[in-house]
């Protein structure tokens, strides 16, 4: 098996939509690599006091376990992102409960997996420490999140 280190599951089709988690913050100039940032004027999170495995990705996130398995597994048929996202948020009344989000991030533990078309979406345990919006990245109190990352099987 191999790991595809994407977050997103439908990252392109959820551009509009973020999670409730992520309602306040400083301002964090996060470049586009992976595990790096750089720290820029006073109102910025100094390089030290972030983690320094953090990682950005672009895809869904959920506040809970069971949210994102949900979503995984309404994503699976006929469903949008958009609309699994949706649907879970309705199910579980939490408006921001799901969605996409730009972050930065540690990942945590492997908590479950969900078989899908072509491999499987292994459920992850993450820390967000900072997320762009349309004025830029903005730091948060570390909070946890779950998302899933893809596992191709690789083909005999």
């Amino acid at each position: 098996m191999r790991v595809s280190l994407g977050l997103s599951v439908a990252a392109s089709l959820l551009c509009g939509m973020q999670t409730g988690a992520f309602a306040q913050g400083r301002n964090v100039d996060t470049h586009q690599g992976a595990g790096t940032r750089q720290n820029q004027g006073a109102d910025t999170a100094a390089p030290g006091n972030l983690p320094s495995n953090l990682s950005l990705g672009v895809g869904v996130i959920c506040d809970t376990q069971d949210q994102i398995k949900r979503y995984l597994t309404l994503y699976q048929g006929p469903t949008t992102a958009e609309q699994a996202a949706t649907a879970v948020n309705t199910e579980t009344n939490s408006p921001g409960g799901c969605g996409m989000a730009s972050i930065a991030f540690v990942s945590g533990d492997f908590l479950d997996n969900v078989n899908v078309p072509g491999g499987i979406m292994r459920v992850v345990k993450i820390l967000v420490f900072a997320m762009k919006t349309q004025d830029g990245w903005q730091s948060i109190s570390p909070t946890p999140q779950f998302t899933a990352l893809f596992v191709k099987l690789d083909e005999a």
